[in-house]
């Protein structure tokens, strides 16, 4: 089995993923002055964060995908890549930055994963290994920024524990790889609030830096930037 990190925005094949991420600058103040984004125990359109994280899964790979709105819950579509710089190891990280735009309507909520690791399925009934709990605030790390502001840097907290897809999510044809299907998906999930009417920038990094001989995977150490402009109209 060889693992896989998976980048929305490259589809690099190593095996973590971070999806494109978006928020907008400005929403704090156009969400009433709460907060911009759902709290990690909470159930924002009555629904868990683990169950929002399992619902962006099957959107985004089941063979059938639904449509990318759930309610007034929009998933968030892959960022744009530039050319990765770096070899990937952690004296020299691979380095992937993304952009995006994406125009909304307002009262609309914003779905999106910071980072995960989608366990894969191969032939032979195998799966990858699930990514020790004790990683998320340690090995993988991110910050997101909304307006310049941070908005979350302690991914421990946001942490959604592996979610497991029984049947798995097949392809409809084998990855460059050998994988042929999704098994579970563990991450951090993240729910936008609605933003207020006009134009509004989202940033954030997510790093993944994980050492040689940690028992699950080889060193890897790759460092993610996505922003995304978003256009909020009446």
């Amino acid at each position: 089995m060889t693992s896989r990190l998976q980048n929305t925005s490259a589809s690099l094949a190593l095996g973590l993923l971070c999806a494109s991420l978006i928020v907008a600058p400005g929403a704090i103040a156009g969400n009433g002055g709460g907060p911009a984004i759902a709290a990690p125990k909470s159930h924002p359109y009555g629904q868990s964060m683990a169950e929002w994280l399992v619902d962006y899964t099957r959107w985004k790979y089941d063979p059938a995908p639904a449509d990318n709105i759930s309610g007034k819950v929009l998933f968030l579509s892959p960022t744009v890549p530039d050319a990765p710089s770096g070899s990937g190891t952690l004296e020299d990280p691979l380095v992937v930055t993304g952009h995006g735009d994406v125009t909304i309507k307002a009262g609309t909520a914003l779905l999106d994963v910071l980072i995960a690791w989608w366990g894969e399925l191969y032939p032979d009934g195998s799966i990858d290994p699930v990514l020790p709990g004790n990683w998320w605030g340690t090995y993988v790390t991110g910050e997101v920024l909304l307006d310049g502001k941070t908005v979350l840097d302690n991914v421990a907290d946001y942490y959604v524990s592996p979610q497991t897809f029984d049947p798995p999510l097949l392809y409809p044809e084998p990855t460059p790889w050998g994988a042929i299907g999704t098994a579970f998906v563990q991450g951090v999930p993240i729910m936008l609030r609605p933003l207020s009417v006009g134009v509004h920038i989202y940033e954030n990094v997510a790093y993944v830096l994980v050492p040689a001989d940690n028992g699950v995977t080889p060193e890897t150490a790759v460092i993610f930037q996505n922003s995304m402009t978003i256009t909020v109209v009446p």
